[in-house]
C-alpha cells in the first residue's frame, strides 16, 4: 500500500491529515445531541453472562478534533450525577451477571467526559454490583497511572482496559482513519496496564476505508498478529458498521466504500492458530438496532446471504461462549463450511474490486471536491 503520492497532490504533512480532518468534522457537524431523556443504553448478553452499559457524556475528545473516519459514539449533555445513572441501570441486575463492559460517548477515563471524582464514584457504584470482571473501553491516551490507581483503589473485580488501535499500519492510521495512535503507544500502555495486574485488550478494525477488500482483510490479520506479539491479553475484531455522520457513510453513499461482508471475518479467523483464537473475540458483527432516538437512519451492519447468516450467528455464539482455543478452531472450521455460498460471492468481489490505489485516488478526489463545495455553500 503506497499512499505517498497523495501527499504532494493534497499538501498533506504529518502529523496533520487536513483532508480527512476537515471532511470528518464537516460530516459530523449535523450530528444531533442525544435527547435529554436518554441517559444510558443497556445490552444484555445472557449466553456470556455479560452486561454492556453505555452512559451519556459530552462526546469523545478525539471525535471533536476530526479523528476516526469510521466512528460515531454520539454527543450529549453532561450528566449531573453519572454514578446515579450507573446505579439505576445496573441495580436491577445486581449479582446476576459476571462481566460488565462500560462505555461512554468516548472514553470513561477521559477527564473531559468524566472528572476524576465522578470516575471514583462510578467505580464505587460498579464495585457494589458484584461483577467478577469489569472491562473499561477507553482511548489509549486516557490510560495513565493516576487513572489506573483510582480504578485499583475502588474496584475489586478483575479489571480489563480495552483500547482501540484499529490497525498496526501507520499509513492506514494516518491516511485511512486519521487516528492519532500507534502500535508503539499501545505496547507502552499494555506494559503500564500489566504493572497494575489488569488485563489489556486491543481493538482491531476490519473494513478500513480506502483499502481494497483484500488489503483490508490482510491489514486486520497483520494487526492482530502485531498486537498479540506486543503482549495484549486479548483483542477484539470490530467489523465496520456504517454509521450516520461519519466519513465512511459519505464514502458509502457515493459508491466509494464496500460494506464488510461477513465472510471476510471468517477469512480473518481462519488465519490463526487455536492458541491465538483463544485470545481473539468479535464485536459488532450482528445487526444492531439504532439506539440513539435522535438519529433517523439505521446502522448498516456487515452482511451475509440469507442462507448462511443464521447458521453463522449460531456458531459465533458458541465461539464467544468459550475461550478454549481448540473448540474455537473447530467452530471456525464449521463457519468456513456454512459460509461457502458467501465465499464464492467474496471471491467475485475480490476479482472485480478496485485497487487500494484507486480507492485512495477516487476517495481523496471526492473529499477534496466535496470540501471545496461545502466551503462555498
Amino acid at each position: 500500500m503506497n499512499f505517498e503520492s497523495i501527499d504532494t497532490q493534497y499538501d498533506i504533512k504529518r502529523p496533520n491529515n487536513t483532508i480527512l480532518k476537515s471532511s470528518i468534522l464537516k460530516y459530523r457537524s449535523g450530528r444531533p445531541k442525544i435527547k435529554d431523556e436518554q441517559t444510558y443504553t443497556l445490552y444484555l448478553f445472557p449466553a456470556t453472562s455479560t452486561i454492556q452499559l453505555w452512559i451519556r457524556t459530552t462526546g469523545c475528545s478525539y471525535s471533536q478534533k476530526g479523528s476516526c473516519s469510521m466512528c460515531d459514539y454520539w454527543i450529549g449533555e453532561h450528566l449531573a450525577a453519572p454514578h446515579s445513572v450507573v446505579y439505576d441501570a445496573l441495580a436491577p441486575y445486581k449479582g446476576m451477571y459476571q462481566t460488565l463492559i462500560l462505555n461512554t460517548c468516548g472514553s470513561p477515563l477521559d477527564e473531559n467526559e468524566l472528572s476524576l471524582s465522578e470516575q471514583a464514584l462510578i467505580w464505587q457504584t460498579i464495585n457494589a454490583m458484584g461483577f467478577s470482571v469489569v472491562i473499561i473501553e477507553t482511548h489509549a491516551y486516557s490510560v495513565t497511572p493516576e487513572k489506573l490507581s483510582v480504578l485499583q483503589k475502588h474496584i475489586n473485580a478483575y479489571l480489563v482496559i480495552e483500547m482501540g488501535l484499529e490497525s498496526s499500519n501507520s499509513d492506514v492510521l494516518f491516511y485511512c482513519l486519521n487516528k492519532p495512535v500507534s502500535l508503539e503507544l499501545i505496547q507502552k500502555k499494555i506494559e503500564l496496564i500489566h504493572d497494575y495486574d489488569f488485563g489489556a485488550c486491543v481493538n482491531i478494525l476490519l473494513g478500513s476505508p480506502f483499502l481494497a477488500i483484500k488489503d483490508r482483510i490482510d491489514d486486520c490479520i497483520n494487526s492482530i498478529h502485531d498486537v498479540l506479539n506486543a503482549g495484549t491479553d486479548t483483542c477484539v475484531i470490530f467489523p465496520v458498521n456504517i454509521k450516520e455522520y461519519t466519513l465512511v457513510h459519505h464514502l458509502y453513499i457515493n459508491g466509494l466504500y464496500q460494506p464488510v461482508m461477513g465472510r471476510e471475518l471468517v477469512d480473518v479467523l481462519s488465519s490463526f492458530s487455536e492458541y491465538e483464537l483463544s485470545k481473539i473475540n468479535i464485536a459488532w458483527i450482528k445487526p444492531h438496532k439504532q439506539m440513539n432516538s435522535a438519529y433517523a437512519n439505521p446502522i448498516i451492519a456487515p452482511y451475509f446471504c440469507p442462507k448462511c447468516e443464521q447458521p453463522f450467528f449460531d456458531l459465533l455464539d458458541k465461539y464467544l461462549a468459550t475461550y478454549d482455543g481448540s473448540k474455537r478452531l473447530s467452530l471456525v472450521k464449521q463457519m468456513d463450511i456454512v459460509t461457502q455460498c458467501c465465499k464464492s460471492t467474496l471471491q467475485y468481489l475480490l476479482q472485480n474490486d478496485k485497487t487500494t490505489q484507486e480507492y485512495v485516488s477516487l476517495g481523496y478526489s471526492f473529499l477534496s471536491t466535496d470540501n471545496n463545495q461545502k466551503g462555498k455553500d
